[in-house]
Order: C-alpha cells, then structure tokens, then sequence
C-alpha cells in the first residue's frame, strides 16, 4: 500500500517498502484542500445577530459567544456550544436595553463577563458578569464611562485578573480611554486619554504575558489616521516605537502577542495607493518591521483579526476577502510567506464591518472564528479549522505482509484516550484498535490492518476520537481521501 498525499490530511515522513505497501513521502501545500473550515454547530446560529465576540472558558474549554440579539430587542445574548448544540448562558437578551459593540471575557475563574454600549444610557458603556446562582449582574456602576463609548475591547490582565476596557468616548471628541475594574469601581489607566487625537473604526488591545502591560493599537487622527500603538508602563502611556508607523492610513487594526518572543505584532488594511491590502508588522524591541511584504494580499480586505497558534507560534490573520465577495479567507505565516489555511472565501456568506472574532481553541489548539454577515449582515455563524491539516499525522506500520499495525500519530494533538474511545475505518471497514495513547504532546492510535483479501486500488480512511471536556462528551472526525492504495 502506499499513502498519497494529494487530498489527505495525513503527512507521512520518509519512505518505506516492504511487501506492497510503500509509502511516499508526504509535504505540505501552499494551499490545502478545500473543506477545512465547518461549521461548529448549524450553520447560522442567529438569523438575526450583530456584532459577535468569541472566547473560551478557561476550564472546561467551551466557546462562548455574546453578540447583539436583533431577535430579543436589539438586547445582548451569550451562548455557548456543549459540542453538539448552542444554548443560552442565563436569560438572552440580557441588557438593559439595545446593546452595541458586545465583548466577550473571561476571568481565571472561568466567569464570563461581557461588555457593551448601553444604548438606552446616553450609549455608555456597561460590563455585565455571569454566575450560576445571581444570573448576570452588574460589575461596579450600571454605566461608568462620559459620553457614548465605540469600538469596545475587553480584555483580563493574566496577572492580576482584573478586566480592562479600551473605548472610543464621544464625550471627549473620540479619544480612547482605557478602564480597569479594582474590584469596587472601574478607574482611569493612566491619568487621561490613552491617543491624542480621535481614533477611528477600531481599537484593539492585548496583554504582553511576561510583564502584563496592557498595549492598545488605533489609528490616530492626529497622525493622518496612521497606526500608533501604546503600552502602559505602570504610571503613563508611552508610545511604542514611532508614533504612525504605517506607510500610510490604516482601516481597522488588530494587535496580538507572540507566544513564544512576545513580542506585539499588529495588522492592518494599508491604504497606500488608496488600496485596504493586508499588511503585518512587528515590533523588534526598537522598531516596527514588515512580516513578509507589505500589502500582501491580492485584494482589499476589511476587518482583519490576528491570533497565534500556541503550538507553532504562528501568526494567523483572518479577513473579509474582497477577491470573494467579501467571504473570510485565513493566512498563516510560515517563516518565510504568507500561505493559505484552508479554502479562500470559505464562509457561506459574506462578513459585515467589526464583526468578527478569531481565536484559538486552548485544548485543541484549532482556530475558531465568528462572524456576522450575509445580505443584511446579521447571520452569525462560528467556523473551526481541522486541527490535523495544521498538525498533520505521521503514518507507520509494523513489517507483517498481510497483517499489519498501522500506527496513526497526531502531532499536538494532546490527548489522552483509551483504545475503546477510537474509530478507524478504512472505506467504511472498521479495524481492530490494538492501542491508544498519548505521547508526549501527540495522540497515537494504532490499528490491525488485514489486507490479504483487499482489491488493489485506493481507500479513504476515517479516524474518530471521542473525549470529555468536564462532563461534556465530543467527537473529532478525520477523513482522508485516497489515503491507502493496494499495488
């Protein structure tokens, strides 16, 4: 038998030849097969839904979901998936009244606190938090901010466990402002606004994890609507590297930290030569450099979304691809250039402005993304990439001719099974599991493979695992097309 590599999922390292079975050595493509990304859950979980915000618990690893819920007076719903179905977290529509810019957060604890504009409230902000026994309750006062609040970003700081909130306030002209919650109120970071000048279509924020400074990225109109980001360095916010470092004005603007170097890298759409291409930057502790070329994408983009595979450490950027009729396509960088991860314009429909969110399962290590969009741009849907077409298997087998163990290996998988939790198939037959085991950071699964009787000609394979999260029961399922072929 021999394994190809074409349409699978399975990497193979090295070549063998034993008997009939030989097995090629596998690479990995540009660009992977289609059908990577699915839907996690139905397919649209709100007809009738904006602005969605994505995170996962800490302890049980669920993906949440908070977003405006047109279905319950414009109100803000979260939900979360138990693997097999979406369901409310305490009452939907929650809110006061009509709510705006909804975040999602969670503390240590593995509370969910969401953030919105109030805008019922002179649209200021209010920080909400769940809790089995009290339903959803007010952190501090009910709204705490001046004027109108836009553009929210929520955010925990890993060492302390206090939420922090970065806004746009309409009272002070547009400024971005950042407050913390101390436990009885929400104060200032900082003595006053965070920019100098009005910040427009978004703010983002993030934690460096080895000091917990807080950085926020904006484009500020008092550099041309340039990038600027700052840090917090205990008693001010000092700008990072060159205030505008952008060729040029950006259109929305995220920042995330590498894992592993941490140091801030930021995205953005690059207006130079009035284009929104993608371009991505780092900052190298003394100045901000290009990752791979700027503009980089081979058409405009909106509402880009930057997170790292905490395995590889990674960048991945997610965007409404305008190549694709505004669908969301997914880059990675590999060291060397920005390549595609998965199908192009993947989602069913396309995603609206500031209507996304992109992060990584921590116990799978999958990407999972949410949008909001179609015609009226309100269907919400949540999207995962197969965690193995990132990660692929390595294949091997034991030197019997006609029975063999064939040895599956997930490569960051992390899972610990045992051999009844397994399904192998091969063209729909099933195949004795002599093993499963975790090794190391990767999940072995081995199976006995009688094919003295077989046709020559290709199979497909399909390998399900089935674990707990807490006290819920999941599946993952691998298909590999023409994956064995008897000569």
């Amino acid at each position: 038998m021999s394994i190809k590599n074409n349409k699978s999922l399975f990497a193979v390292l090295g070549v063998f030849l034993l008997g009939f079975f030989v097995f090629s050595a596998g690479f990995s493509p540009t660009k992977a097969a289609s059908g990577d990304w699915e839907n996690v859950g139905s397919s649209a979980i709100g007809d009738n839904g904006y602005w969605p915000s994505l995170a996962f618990h800490p302890l049980t690893y669920e993906p949440y979901i908070a977003y405006r819920d047109n279905t319950n007076n414009w109100r803000a719903t979260v939900k979360k998936f138990d693997g097999s179905s979406w369901s409310d977290v305490g009452t939907p529509g929650m809110s006061y009244a009509s709510a705006s810019y909804a975040q999602i957060a969670f503390n240590s604890s593995g509370e969910p606190y969401i953030a919105y504009r109030d805008n019922a409230r002179s649209g200021k902000a209010s920080v909400l938090k769940y809790q089995s026994s009290t339903n959803w309750q007010y952190v501090g006062d009910e709204t705490f901010n001046d004027g109108g609040a836009g553009f929210l970003r929520l955010v925990f700081n890993p060492g302390t466990n206090e939420p922090y909130l970065a806004y746009a306030d309409a009272n002070s002209g547009g400024l971005a402002f950042v407050k913390k919650f101390n436990g009885t109120n929400w104060e200032n970071v900082g003595t006053s606004a965070v920019s100098e000048g009005p910040v427009s279509n978004t703010l983002a924020m993030a934690f460096n994890s080895s000091t917990n400074e807080p950085y926020l990225a904006f484009s500020d109109m008092n550099v041309s609507l340039e990038a600027v980001v700052k840090k917090f360095n205990g008693s001010t916010w000092e700008t990072v590297g060159d205030a505008g470092f952008s060729p040029t004005s950006v259109d929305f603007i995220d920042i995330a930290f590498n894992p592993s170097a941490n140091e801030p890298y930021v995205v953005f759409a690059d207006e130079t030569n009035d284009e929104n291409k993608a371009t991505v930057m780092k900052f190298n502790g003394s100045s901000w450099e290009y990752v791979g070329n700027p503009q980089f994408s081979s058409s405009d983009i909106h509402e880009p979304s930057i997170t790292f595979n905490p395995v590889t450490s990674e960048p991945l950027i997610a965007f409404g691809d305008s190549a694709y009729s505004d669908k969301m396509s997914v880059v990675k960088w590999n060291g060397s250039s920005w390549e595609q991860v998965g199908s192009a314009g993947f989602t069913e429909y396309s995603s609206g402005n500031r209507n996304s969110s992109f992060v990584f399962d921590p116990f799978t290590n999958e990407p999972f993304l949410v949008i909001s969009g179609g015609a009226s741009g309100n269907r919400i849907s949540v999207w995962k990439y197969n965690q193995t077409s990132l990660s692929p298997a390595n294949v091997t087998y034991s030197a019997k001719k006609t029975k063999r163990k064939v040895n599956f290996t997930f490569q960051n998988l992390n899972l610990s099974t045992k051999k009844k939790n397994v399904t192998v198939r091969i063209n729909g037959k099933k195949l004795k599991i002599s093993r499963a085991r975790k090794s190391g950071v990767n999940t072995v699964a081995s199976a006995i493979l009688n094919h003295k009787k077989w046709a020559r000609g290709s199979y497909d394979a399909t390998i399900s695992f089935r674990y707990k999260i807490g006290k819920t029961t999941r599946t993952k399922t691998w298909i590999a097309e023409n994956i064995l072929t008897i000569e």
